[in-house]
């Protein structure tokens, strides 16, 4: 190695040399002195016979199997990434194809479409679960809605037979206002509103002769159509028990009587009766439990007719009722008047009171029946504010000459 480096005047091989005498093993690169090619110069001692042995590789030899092992590893890298990356599409795939199918499932069922079904997907995952959640919301909407429409048909017809109910109800109270035009010695004027379809309040009057006309207002117990039935068989007996002759009193007892049999449903009603003499002001009533009347004059001052105890009609059969008289003075009125009146309830759960009706009617005393009417819905409606929770009935007769 010394020949080497004095002949071709490598210091750097003197230096490997000194290194091998001295026993030191170590590795260096060199280039040929030829070919100048990169090489690989190996040295270590050789302890049995006191030598020291060097070798010189070329370096592309060397690393001819690092490349190999380099090129191995990046292939093998590679086809990790790849598999790594199949996986990574498959589990996308495996997962966003069943919310694409939610999502267009969706967007059917939006269109209305509610035979719209997943299949296909199949697993114990999240997906899985969220596919069947899907389905049986699917099933229990298109039901619901089928049971939603036979409920509205069903309730539409019911409606539709209360509007006809309603209508043949209002039928049967009067409606022509004045009643009597050629009857100048009387004004009268009513309104009824009814808190549902069908009302269980009713008023009516007829003439009974020339002279004298009967007046009528009840209250049946209840609400709705039971009521309202009720009410149409209660006016037509009244109607047909009414005789000037036997008085107020007799007739309701007549009446009482009938509506008593057979009345399994426990129905009954509150009724006030007045037999009203339109040339002299007379009036004689009678009143199965129902609220007392007010006589208001044009000044403004009020009295009321304070009645018996006698019980509503429908009760007890072997009642014994009452009669009263009283006489309206030229410009007086006489108010009759339902609970469902003192009994509006504000949305603070005030009620409206009598105190408070009593008052309005002397404000408004003066003017026009249809008028002082008018005033009290319109005060009624103001208090309740869409809250009617009971039938309204108002009758007003007042005495012109």
């Amino acid at each position: 190695i010394f020949s080497l480096a004095e002949q071709y005047d490598q210091l750097e091989l003197r230096t490997i040399g000194k290194k091998m005498i001295a026993g030191e093993r170590g590795m260096a690169t060199i280039d040929d002195f030829f070919t100048g090619e990169k090489k690989w110069l190996v040295y270590s001692p050789i302890k049995e016979c006191d030598w020291s042995f060097a070798a010189v590789i070329p370096e592309k030899e060397i690393m001819k199997t690092v490349n190999s092992m380099v090129i191995k590893q990046i292939a093998i890298m590679i086809i990790g990434l790849l598999i790594i990356l199949l996986v990574i599409i498959w589990a996308a795939v495996g997962i966003t194809n069943p919310i694409r199918k939610l999502v267009i499932s969706a967007d059917r069922i939006a269109k209305g479409d509610l035979n719209e079904k997943i299949v296909g997907i199949k697993g114990h995952d999240e997906i899985h679960q969220l596919v069947k959640a899907f389905n049986k919301m699917t099933y229990d909407l298109k039901h619901y809605i089928q049971d939603l429409t036979k409920a509205t048909k069903a309730r539409e017809a019911v409606e539709s037979e209360l509007r006809i109910a309603r209508s043949i109800q209002e039928s049967l109270l009067p409606r022509i206002f004045p009643p009597f035009p050629d009857k100048e010695e009387f004004d009268l004027y009513a309104r009824n509103i009814p808190a549902k379809e069908v009302a269980g309040d009713f008023f009516d009057f007829f003439m009974l002769d020339e002279e004298h006309i009967a007046v009528i207002i009840a209250d049946v117990s209840g609400k709705g159509v039971s009521a309202g039935l009720f009410m149409a068989v209660t006016r037509t007996l009244i109607k047909t028990v009414c005789d000037l002759k036997i008085g107020p009193a007799a007739s309701l007892e007549r009446a009482n009587y009938v509506l008593c049999q057979d009345n399994d449903a426990c129905m009954f009603t509150t009724l006030f009766l007045a037999f009203y003499n339109i040339k002299t002001g007379h009036m004689t009533w009678a009143n199965a439990g129902h609220d007392e009347p007010i006589v208001a004059a044009p000044n403004g001052s009020i009295r009321k007719l304070v009645t018996f105890k006698d019980i509503a009609l429908g009760i007890d059969d072997s009642h014994t009722y009452h009669e009263g008289v009283t006489t309206l003075d030229k410009g007086e009125i006489i108010v009759l008047y339902t609970d469902g009146v003192i009994e509006a309830t504000s949305p603070e759960k005030e009620l409206y009171g009598e105190k408070r009706f009593i008052e309005k009617i002397g404000e408004i005393a003066d003017k026009p029946i249809i008028t002082i009417i008018n005033e009290i819905t319109k005060d009624l409606d103001g208090f309740q504010l869409d809250n009617q929770f009971d039938d309204i009935t108002i009758l007003i007769l007042k005495r012109e000459k």
